[in-house]
């Protein structure tokens, strides 16, 4: 009987481990294009870079955990999610300036995550031709969505927010 349950409590462990070593890492991901802390992803670029060039007046910049939409501007060509934060990824997006999120088709998200997101800044955020304008509804994590001092303009054919979890507006 022991060895019966030394043999279960090895198969529970190997499980426990496969499940850890396939967990997904934390990514962000902006215009398709993977950000990792201390990246400017310059407006009309597709490849993040570390130096802001002087001339950029329109950007996102991730540092920190806190995206920065500088007058930034994305019309969407084929991506299904315009800002996606996955994993457990707590992502706070600051607005400054005016900013454009344009998607192209009924299945474009302009900004999904799965984890806890907050949206704050003196700047405007607007969401247009898309069919959801911010996605935090997934099941495994159901952390909150927050909304403080940032002006909001949404346009979807399906759900302007959709957030299975505390919406804080």
């Amino acid at each position: 009987l022991s060895a019966f349950i030394i043999v279960i409590m090895l198969v529970g462990m190997l499980f426990s481990f496969a499940i850890v070593a396939n967990a997904e890492e934390p990514y962000l991901k902006v215009a398709s294009a993977t950000m990792t802390d201390g990246q400017y992803l310059v407006n009309g670029s597709v490849s993040p870079i570390t130096e802001l060039p002087e001339n950029a007046d329109s950007y996102a910049y991730y540092k920190d955990g806190i995206l920065t939409l500088h007058n930034y501007s994305l019309n969407a060509s084929g991506m299904t999610k315009l800002i996606e934060a996955n994993g457990k990824l707590s992502l706070k997006i600051l607005l400054e300036g005016e900013n454009v999120l344009k998607g192209n088709s009924e299945e474009t998200t302009a900004i999904w995550a799965t984890y806890e997101v907050d949206i704050m800044g003196s700047g405007s955020l607007t969401i247009s031709n898309v069919a959801c304008g911010i996605d935090k509804s997934d099941e495994n994590y159901k952390k909150p969505l927050y909304i403080t001092d940032a002006t909001l303009n949404i346009s979807s054919t399906n759900e302007a927010i959709n957030s299975n979890s505390t919406l804080n507006v």
